[in-house]
């Protein structure tokens, strides 16, 4: 074998020990590594930055410290995929992913719309975009090895999800109207109160005087609710009304 193919070798094992020691350091795991190994991947990369070939018994010494850290208790280092590779790395392929399926895909269709007779609706390439884009991250911080730094993301990503899905519950009682949806609907979700002296309608959901200080959300099942006012809603008989 020539001393540059053995260069070559050695630079690259020197790499992969590395990486590997890096994922333990980032991982707060690096108090496990002996001092040993420590000493050995440092000599090793200064034979690589001096441009040196090493000898058998350095390429050795680094080979048993490469073997050694792949036994560092606590790590689950032994499994493939280990050291992963991160979501921004130049290799990653969620990187690509997001800018091949959503990105691109984005553009395009922006460029489309743009072009096409009709209204501008600009925001439905930004809507597919941040939704691929938000699968694509979801599908990586729940596949894989869960590492530390994974496991915290992941923890991340449900509390992000948690606080999104109350959010969006909310956003629509955000803004001022009298209806969600059709009053005419089987099941409505109305704004408004009831004039009505039927006693089987709840008390919370009549029409005080005047009828907007008693005003407030209803969900109508299987009741035909019409316009009284600016805020007042009037049920049929047979409506099954209930406050909200």
């Amino acid at each position: 074998m020539s001393g540059t193919k053995i260069q070559q070798d050695f630079k690259k094992q020197v790499d992969d020990i590395s990486v590997l020691y890096d994922f333990t350091a980032s991982e707060r795991r690096s108090y496990h590594v002996p001092d040993k190994i420590i000493d050995e991947i440092e000599a090793a990369r200064q034979i690589v930055m001096d441009d040196k070939t090493p000898t058998a018994e350095q390429r050795a010494s680094l080979s048993k410290a490469h073997r050694d850290l792949i036994m560092v208790p606590d790590m689950s280092i032994t499994y493939s995929g280990v050291p992963p590779l991160e979501f921004w790395g130049r290799r990653s392929p969620w990187t690509w992913s997001i800018g091949f399926l959503s990105v691109v895909p984005a553009v395009i269709l922006l460029w489309e719309v743009n072009r096409a007779a009709g209204p501008f609706v600009w925001y439905w390439p930004l809507i597919y975009a941040a939704i691929s884009a938000l699968l694509i991250w979801v599908l990586f911080v729940f596949t894989g090895v869960v590492t530390d730094r994974k496991l915290s993301r992941l923890i991340g990503t449900c509390y992000a999800f948690t606080l999104g899905a109350v959010v969006l519950s909310l956003t629509p009682f955000m803004f001022k109207g009298d209806y969600i949806s059709a009053p005419g609907a089987p099941i409505s979700f109305l704004r408004g109160c009831a004039m009505a002296s039927d006693t089987t309608i709840p008390i919370q959901a009549r029409c005080a005087s005047p009828p907007a200080e008693n005003s407030q959300w209803v969900v109508n099942f299987g009741g035909i609710a019409t316009r009284q006012g600016s805020e007042t809603l009037e049920p049929v008989p047979a409506s099954a009304s209930a406050p909200a």
